[in-house]
């Protein structure tokens, strides 16, 4: 009766493979299953194959939980859905995060609502410090809260979740995510992936890929994924007032800098003229969080206006001082453009700092629609950002970027072949 049940299963699993279009090797990839058990499986060779193989195979073929063909072995075998629900542990909770979530609620709303009516893959991109991992916590956490979902913390080829605001408990609590997911597959139940620091080409290992149907997963990365069904969401810097705008209480960056400030300074007060500074500083530093935190430990030993001064007169150096890590970074997403757009990035450097893809189109003689594919590429780089502007979009290199390739050699604008 066992070697029946077993002998079905791989039946089972052959007839749907195959009826999905999918190869052993395809399938293996959408499971974590390795292509030989697929192969033994298939060909009934496999004596007692693990109800999780079984599980992470049903689950990428759509096969119903209730098939008697596969499942058969798991409850004659005495290891089902029971012994998985005995090892499954409670969930630990999202890593801790420090502050007020400030300045990103539309996108928290946006990329929340996506994930309840079912996207299966979002990626969150943005250049590096930017808050994609913080906004990704925070959207995990009110998927969970408004459905119930497990989540299931992944570290990509980097950091884990939000390490620069989780604690040592909370980082040490996204260990062990395969036996997580292992055991989620095992009791059928739907999971949230947060992977974090997702790379194009690399996929974390042991975790299901997309389009896999028991699984939703959400994704930081610096560029997209360029996965089937991806939705691409680009993380913008945080606003900042114009030069000549008076006030800033409302302003998000301000609001964020100034709560890290009060992080090392309790006691910090604000002025006219420090407020003028601080919206400076914010703009110099293109609004990024990353940026903002690391320059915030500097206003118990400078005053803010030297603090600008320095900041306008080295700014890499600057960077390079107070967060090292986004300079590195920094430095990779540049090293990664390809050619195409590192020559039309040299060229819009030289631009004013609030140009359209007509402009750009018009000076290069190109079509606006094969400009605008290549500034869209900038923009998933994360390394130009949107202007607020009424009217046509507009769009500006930060200011880190347009220091670090100041020394590179540059070209005027003119026409460029070999970009459609």
């Amino acid at each position: 009766m066992q070697r029946q049940a077993e002998g079905r299963a791989g039946e089972r699993i052959r007839a749907q493979r195959i009826r999905k279009g999918l190869t052993q090797i395809k399938l293996a990839d959408l499971s974590t299953v390795g292509v030989r058990t697929i192969r033994e499986l298939e060909a009934g060779r496999t004596l007692r194959p693990h109800p999780v193989t079984l599980r992470l195979l049903m689950s990428a073929l759509g096969i119903p939980d209730d098939d008697h063909a596969v499942t058969a072995h798991s409850w004659e075998s005495g290891t089902g859905q029971g012994d998985a629900a005995d090892d499954l542990k409670p969930l630990s909770p999202l890593p801790a995060t420090y502050g007020d979530f400030i300045g990103r609620a539309d996108d928290l709303a946006l990329l929340t609502g996506v994930l309840v009516q079912g996207q299966r893959l979002v990626t969150v991109t943005g250049f590096p410090g930017s808050g994609k991992s913080r906004l990704a916590i925070e959207v995990a956490g009110a998927v969970q809260k408004s459905t119930g979902i497990r989540v299931v913390l992944v570290p990509g080829d980097g950091e884990p979740v939000a390490a620069m605001h989780a604690s040592a408990s909370a980082r040490s609590a996204t260990g062990g995510h395969r036996e997580a997911v292992l055991n989620s597959l095992s009791l059928g139940e739907p999971v949230l992936l947060v992977i974090d620091g997702a790379q194009r080409g690399v996929w974390p290992a042991g975790i299901p890929r997309p389009p896999h149907p028991s699984f939703q997963v959400l994704a930081t990365s610096r560029r997209s994924l360029g996965l089937p069904g991806e939705i691409v969401h680009s993380l913008s810097p945080l606003a900042v007032p114009a030069p000549a705008t008076q006030g800033t209480d409302a302003c998000p960056a301000v609001q964020l800098l100034i709560q890290f400030i009060r992080r090392f300074q309790p006691d910090f007060r604000r002025t006219a003229l420090t407020d003028h500074s601080l919206a400076e500083l914010c703009r110099r530093l293109d609004s990024n969080p990353a940026l903002l935190q690391g320059i915030a430990e500097d206003f118990s030993i400078f005053e803010a206006e030297s603090l600008v001064g320095y900041v306008t007169a080295d700014l890499v150096s600057a960077v390079a001082e107070a967060a090292p890590a986004v300079l590195a970074g920094a430095r990779e997403v540049l090293a990664g453009l390809d050619a195409a757009e590192t020559e039309l990035l040299l060229q819009v450097s030289g631009l004013t700092p609030d140009w359209s893809v007509d402009d750009v189109a018009n000076l290069l003689n190109e079509p606006p629609l094969r400009v605008g594919r290549r500034v869209r590429s900038l923009l998933d780089a994360g390394v130009v950002q949107p202007r607020a502007a009424s009217g046509a979009p507009r769009f500006q290199v930060l200011r880190l970027v347009r220091a670090m390739t100041g020394g590179m050699a540059t070209a005027p604008l003119s026409p460029s072949a070999g970009h459609a």
